[in-house]
């Protein structure tokens, strides 16, 4: 999707969500043009440390801000 089919550029979002489907409306609204600005807690989202079948994935895109963190 190039910069004309977005229909989010020019909207800036911030996303103070955490767990699973929070954060990922955060990467669907990026991919759709928004400027996200990811705000978590200094020890990072809860998230990153679930252990077994809750564990995520990190997905980063340019189309984001946020800082993304390996996991």
């Amino acid at each position: 999707m190039d910069a004309l089919q977005r229909p989010l550029a020019g909207t800036r979002v911030i996303e103070f969500t955490h767990m699973v489907m929070g954060p990922s409306v955060g990467v669907i609204l990026g991919d759709l043009g928004a400027d996200v600005i990811k705000v978590e807690p200094i020890k990072g989202d809860n998230t990153r440390r679930l252990q077994g079948s809750g564990r995520a994935t990190s997905r980063c895109t340019t189309a984001t801000s946020a800082a993304c963190a390996s996991t």
